[in-house]
């Protein structure tokens, strides 16, 4: 039986990450050092101005997503010195 490179072993229909293209543009990326969860904030850069960010929490704790004949809602916790960060409640006392 010939030898065949690894290219040649990969299944045809999935893509070699070498080849993925992303059309992601970042806006803000935040770490919180303490619980080590990260939000990514990004757009999609060949999208109009008024389609929508994407915001990407990693690392979270407690998370749910719900669907609804309207739409889903997603409920994520977050560190609070990560939220104020993001500018989703006011900052810290110690981080002013």
């Amino acid at each position: 039986m010939p030898m065949r490179d690894s290219a040649s072993r990969a299944p045809q229909n999935v893509l070699c990450p070498k080849f993925v293209m992303s059309t992601k543009s970042s806006l803000t990326y935040l770490v919180d050092k303490g619980s080590g969860t990260s939000a990514h904030l990004y757009e999609e850069c060949l999208a109009s101005t008024d389609f929508p960010v994407f915001l990407a929490p990693s690392g979270v704790s407690e998370a749910s997503i719900d669907a609804t004949p309207q739409g889903a809602d997603a409920t994520v916790a977050s560190p609070r010195a990560l939220a104020a960060k993001l500018g989703l409640v006011p900052p810290l006392k110690n981080q002013e």
